[in-house]
């Protein structure tokens, strides 16, 4: 019995001795084929880190996302609505963002956030509501109820210049019960609200306060002009661009003379984010931290669905330099939203100088001449109106140049109101960013019934959006 177990125990010594011994190359070989194949593809495809989740879903349902090793830029969402005979009505939310999509959710996002129930804390909460997720300083020229309204600011559209991030904080702050008034300084548009006898301002496009002195109250809006040497830098992460968002609003206070007044206001709510989609209808959504929001569906969008108008009106060459002048006859328009289509005006202050043809340019390296649709002169001024080209059509950004002869040097350039219209497609509701890092952040979705749908999810590196650009190149009819 002994001399069996011992010999038993020889062959499996044996027999494992043998089967190391051929399995050790074998898998050294293999971690070395697997990693000359992993540092292939690390080295040739531009979409290490990408994101994929795939799901068909009913109902409300929280969607883990897990995060890229390396930070993304560019996100795209696909909805489809698998109901055959309902139409649904989409919610969407991270993790990572609060959600805003409705008023009371703006309202109670600013009391979850307050330090206390004090009438500076509660202020102090909308107004980072207001700064922090309005995500782009642009112009549209729907300046309506509908740009006022703090839902749609954050939601839909999530730009907008000072006029209507000022006027949606006031209506935040009036949800809170907070007495405010909206102040136009003739170069800026600021909030003000009042605690017992005293009112602070706050300006939530910019995010530069003046600072009583050794306080953390800040002088009226009615004396930012006179006492514009005490605006303290903006709160923004980059020093250098806090100073220069300082110093430009400094400077262009400087140019006027006027007294600042109370602007034009009253609480505008009430308008709806949800996403909607008829049966067998589907989204598809881009996102870029840099670029901003749009999306195409594959039918007739619904009611809901609408192009958005950028307008942009200035002199030139510019008495205030912006981040949009380049130089005196170049500007530089960077869209939220995909181009669609859209016309420039130019109007010559000087009699018998024609304003020059613009050239456009996606990249600013090949330019194309607008064609020109409209002429006007008197004796006081000459204008002419251009349709924008197609090589502009599906891209982010656009580059005007005004193309001055050799007999009209760049400094000679006219005195000209430069007017610029771009139409370009906007998403009903904003897609919440996902970032990179460890662990997952979780997408919310709530619907209005309990309709079967398909979600997809992808978060990309940059460049990546460049061969979708051309799906929503044809505008709508809304």
């Amino acid at each position: 019995m002994t001399l069996a177990i011992k010999a038993l125990a020889s062959f499996w010594q044996r027999r494992v001795s043998t089967v190391r011994d051929s399995l050790i190359p074998s898998a050294l070989r293999l971690c070395v084929i697997a990693g000359v194949m992993f540092g292939v593809m690390f080295l040739a495809l531009p979409g290490w880190g990408d994101i994929l989740v795939r799901q068909q879903a009913r109902g409300n349902n929280f969607i883990p996302v897990p995060k890229a090793q390396i930070p993304t830029t560019t996100g795209v969402l696909y909805l489809r609505n698998d109901s055959a005979t309902s139409t649904a009505l989409f919610r969407l939310s991270t993790t990572r963002t609060p959600d805003l999509s409705t008023f009371d959710a703006i309202l109670a996002e600013a009391r979850r956030t307050a330090t206390d129930r004090t009438t500076p804390s509660l202020a102090r909460a909308a107004y980072n509501i207001i700064s922090q997720y309005r995500l782009y300083n642009w112009m549209s020229a729907r300046a309506d109820a509908e740009v006022y309204d703090p839902v749609k600011l954050l939601n839909v559209y999530g730009y907008g210049l000072c006029d209507a991030s000022a006027r949606a904080l006031a209506t935040v702050l009036h949800g809170l019960g907070i007495r405010t008034a909206v102040w136009d300084l003739w170069v800026h548009v600021v909030t003000e609200f009042y605690d017992g006898k005293t009112s602070q301002t706050l300006d939530p496009d910019l995010k530069v306060h003046a600072y009583v002195g050794r306080t953390t109250r800040t002088i009226p809006a009615i004396q930012m002009r006179t006492k514009r040497n005490l605006l303290q830098p903006a709160e923004v992460d980059d020093p250098q661009q806090a100073v220069e968002l300082r110093n430009r609003l400094v400077h262009a206070l400087g140019t006027t003379t006027r007294t600042p007044i109370l602007a034009w206001w009253k609480p505008i709510f009430g308008h709806d984010a949800r996403i909607r989609l008829r049966p067998g209808e589907s989204m598809t959504r881009y996102s870029s931290s840099r670029l901003g929001y749009y999306a195409t569906l594959d039918s007739t969008p619904p009611p809901t669905y609408a192009n958005t108008i950028f307008r942009w009106e200035r002199e030139l060459p510019p008495a205030v330099r912006t981040e949009d002048d380049v130089d005196n006859v170049r500007i530089r328009t960077k869209l939220p939203f995909v181009i669609v289509g859209g016309y420039i005006k130019l109007v010559s202050h000087e009699p018998g100088i024609p304003p020059p043809t613009p050239l456009v340019s996606p990249d600013g390296v090949t330019y194309t001449a607008c064609e020109q649709v409209e002429t006007e002169s008197d004796s006081l001024e000459s204008s002419a109106t251009y349709l924008l080209p197609d090589a502009v059509i599906g891209n982010y950004t656009m580059i005007v140049w005004l193309n001055c002869e050799d007999s009209l040097p760049q400094a000679d350039l006219p005195r000209m109101r430069f007017e610029q219209v771009i139409i370009t497609q906007s998403s009903p509701t904003t897609f919440p960013q996902i970032e990179g890092g460890e662990g997952e952040d979780f997408l919310e979705i709530r619907t209005s019934d309990e309709v079967p749908y398909e979600v997809q999810i992808s978060y990309q590196v940059p460049d990546y959006l460049k061969d979708d650009i051309d799906l929503v190149s044809t505008p709508d009819d809304n």
